[in-house]
This record gives C-alpha cells, structure tokens and sequence, in this order.
C-alpha cells in the first residue's frame, strides 16, 4: 500500500482515506474517479472555507471594537451638535428620550444598551447582508440611507414635543 498523503491507494487502485496531518477525509474514492490533483483541491478548500467563514466576520469584529469606543465617539458628536449624534446614533437618541418615565431602570440602562449595541447590531446586519452577495458600496449607501431615515423619524418625533 502507498501513501500518497491524503489517501492510500491499495494494489488494485482503490482508495481509501489516510490521516495527513491529524485530517482525515471522510471519503474513499477510486483513482478513476477523482485524482491526486482534485485531492489536494478539495483539502485545500476545506481549509480555506473555515477562513474565509472567519474572514466574513470582520463586520461584526469592528463593531465590537466601536463599541468599546463608543462613549468616546458619543463625547465627540455630542461636542459637534444634536445633529450628529441623531444621524450617527439613533438609538441613543431614541433611548434618551425615556428619561422622563417612572421606570427607572428603563430610563437608566437602555441608553446604555443602545450605546453599547448599536455598532454590534449594525456589523451583523452588514455581515448578513454581505453574506447575501451585496456589494460594500451598496451596503454603505444602504446605511447611510438607513441612518437618514432615523434622523428624519427622530426630527418628525422630537419635534411633536
């Protein structure tokens, strides 16, 4: 029996799978059937899968890194005026306005919550969209037309008061 590296190839030309690496292919196939070069491909791409699967989650790894920042950024819009932080954060804006309730736990921890999700929430809203074959460009004009219509339901709210 030879061994090839990825499978071992009896005297008659059978195929059997061989553990390369501490991998095992989870397949026999004949050398008629699918070649050494075919083999190595779909190896490959196995491992290549996994990266790229983790590669796709690059949205939602930057959101997290903005959240972490985000009482920052919130410092910096609030310093720029109200509408910065309507167009940039409209959750917390949405959130702050339960302030004036009886709960308090509702007028203390959503703004909270809203800061630290909004930018979580919109990098898996990205990933999902991506995932779905949009292109980034469409996805960016996608958020910002999604962030106008906040600003623009925040004005038509905030100016009823």
């Amino acid at each position: 029996m030879s061994k090839t590296g990825f499978i071992s190839l009896d005297a008659g030309g059978a195929a059997t799978p061989a553990i390369d690496g501490n991998r095992d292919l989870a397949f026999a196939v004949s050398r008629d059937d699918l070649s050494l070069k075919t083999c190595a491909r779909l190896h490959k791409a196995a491992g290549s899968d996994l990266h790229a699967n983790l590669i796709s989650w690059w949205p939602v790894a930057l959101g997290l890194v903005l959240a972490a920042y985000a009482p920052q950024i919130q410092t910096i819009l609030s310093s720029i005026g109200e509408w910065a932080m309507r167009f940039f954060m409209p959750m917390l804006t949405m959130a702050n306005q339960f302030q004036g309730t009886s709960l308090r736990v509702v007028a203390h921890d959503l703004p909270q919550v809203a800061l630290t999700l909004q930018f979580p929430l919109e990098g898996i809203f990205v990933r999902r969209t991506l995932r779905r074959g949009v292109s980034l460009k469409a996805i960016f004009v996608l958020m910002f037309l999604l962030h106008v219509v906040s600003t623009i339901l925040l004005w038509m709210l905030l100016s009823h008061r």
